[in-house]
């Protein structure tokens, strides 16, 4: 699977890599990117980010081969329990364009008809009101 790429009407979802860490530090160490992700070691936020546990895929958002934020799932697979969530920042100049719906529109089809998900779950910060707009 370290090739999957998923498209959608505007953005390539690919599969991060370890080249992608600088990019992904800048993007989350934005005021308007890190005021949501909490306290955090400015020198590890990407490598904590791209750290997955079993379950978890990270990707990168790229508009135009640019990479403008990343969008990752976790996924719970007991039959009793199946489901997905889903988490995502975009770097500010991309934000309010339809980057962020793009990307989950485009992860939510292929949690929804490739990995069979019924159910998925995105849990913003209440106050991050464009968040929890999109």
């Amino acid at each position: 699977m370290s090739d999957l790429t998923l498209t959608g009407d505007r953005v390539i979802l690919r599969l991060a890599r370890e080249e992608d860490i600088e990019r992904l530090r800048a993007i989350l160490l934005e005021p308007s990117v890190a005021r949501w992700w909490g306290p955090t070691d400015p020198a590890t936020v990407a490598e904590e980010w791209l750290e997955v546990e079993a379950g978890d895929m990270v990707f990168v958002i790229e508009l135009g081969g640019v990479v403008v934020g990343s969008i990752q799932y976790s996924e719970e697979n007991d039959p009793d329990y199946r489901h997905a969530g889903i988490d995502l920042f975009l770097a500010t100049s991309f934000q309010g364009q339809g980057i962020g719906p793009d990307a989950i529109r485009t992860i939510a089809r292929y949690l929804i008809d490739v990995r069979g998900h019924h159910r998925l779950t995105i849990d913003p910060s209440a106050a991050n009101e464009r968040a929890v707009h999109v």
